[in-house]
């Protein structure tokens, strides 16, 4: 674990408290309109950008979306990206990158959602692992990769999400995860 906490190459990111495995999952292709004429039908349509779940572990050769490496590449401006990427080549959109964000709940208090963002572009936040957590900044303040229980979604098995959160907002056990390289 010589990158930020991160292991060399492909690896898992385990939740410890569930055991669900940080995945990404292809965006669906919708039909936004059609139109026909002479005879010809022509139909528009857009991919949605990959979103961030959590699955049950897949055996070897049946989970492509839920591996991530760990980029320390040089943005535009010189600085190291340290960003966990998605190994998914999504075509024809390439590779994601997790990314926290800031959102309100319905209370007005601040909890952060997770989703995926194209690599090609600068501005996206750093992300360390140490003792069985990861790290982001968000707006100033450390933020965990954290597993919210009991939420109906679409993100997740049984319920589950994925949020970037303060330290003390949950159970710590929500906030441990085990990073296991590919065999």
């Amino acid at each position: 674990m010589a990158r930020n906490g991160f292991p060399e190459g492909d690896f898992f990111i385990v939740n410890e408290a569930s055991g669900l495995c940080l995945a990404a999952y292809p965006g669906a292709d919708r039909v936004l309109g059609r139109e026909e004429r002479l005879g010809n039908t022509t139909t528009w349509t857009r991919t949605d950008p990959p979103e961030v779940r959590l699955e049950k572990r897949l055996p070897s050769g049946e989970n492509v979306f839920q591996g991530w490496h760990y980029d320390m590449s040089r943005d535009s401006h010189g600085r190291a990206a340290n960003l966990l990427v998605n190994r998914m080549d999504f075509k024809p959109y390439g590779r994601f990158t997790l990314y926290g964000m800031d959102d309100m709940n319905d209370a007005g208090e601040l909890e952060g959602g997770v989703e995926l963002l194209s690599t090609g572009r600068d501005s996206f936040q750093t992300w360390w692992a140490k003792g069985g957590r990861i790290f982001t900044k968000l707006d100033g303040s450390t933020q965990l990769l954290t597993v919210v229980g009991s939420v109906t979604g679409t993100f997740a098995p049984e319920g589950m999400e994925v949020k970037v959160m303060e330290e003390d907002a949950v159970e710590e056990k929500f906030q441990q995860w085990k990073l296991v390289e590919f065999a």
